[in-house]
């Protein structure tokens, strides 16, 4: 029981400090001023959080706003500027998609919460680009860099274990 009063505590932390419209942005510990208004890819599992919470507008505006990203590129890299809606460069290996499964649970958890189908389209847009951009004579390869969509030379176990799934 005391776990889940400590999950709700920081729920409702998160929502109140980290959100900003339908993004969320890394803010300091003590202060709760803004210190980087970047998109990253392991956030994508929030959307799910929100629908398996029952929030399930919050859940879809937030999975719509992730999804854009997606929408716009293929994929959604490590990091992105959802301020200047552009690609983020200030670290290295911020371009790249290891085959994440985040947005991809997230899509289907909000899914199965709301029935609308229309998260179908979006479920059939990431088997789109997955096998279009990804697929290889031997498996599937992590993206390099969204922009110019190159590969990488590696196929994370998770992809099979959690993407694909």
């Amino acid at each position: 029981e005391q776990w889940w009063w400590a999950f709700l505590d920081a729920y409702g932390s998160v929502q109140e400090h980290l959100q900003r419209g339908d993004w969320y942005c890394d803010v300091d510990v003590y202060s709760a001023k803004t210190r980087r208004q970047r998109f990253e890819n392991l956030m994508a599992f929030w959307p799910g959080v929100q629908a398996l919470m029952g929030e399930l507008p919050d859940a879809v505006r937030t999975l719509n706003a992730f999804y854009l990203v997606w929408r716009d590129w293929g994929f959604v890299p490590e990091e992105y500027d959802f301020v200047q809606w552009q690609l983020s460069l200030t670290q290295a290996g911020s371009l790249i998609y290891p085959l994440r499964p985040e947005l991809i649970e997230s899509t289907y958890l909000v899914h199965r919460a709301t029935g609308d189908d229309s998260w179908l389209w979006a479920g059939h847009d990431f088997l789109e680009s997955l096998q279009k951009w990804t697929r290889t004579d031997c498996g599937y390869a992590a993206v390099k860099n969204v922009a110019t969509l190159e590969l990488d030379d590696t196929m994370p176990s998770f992809f099979l274990a959690e993407t694909v799934k």
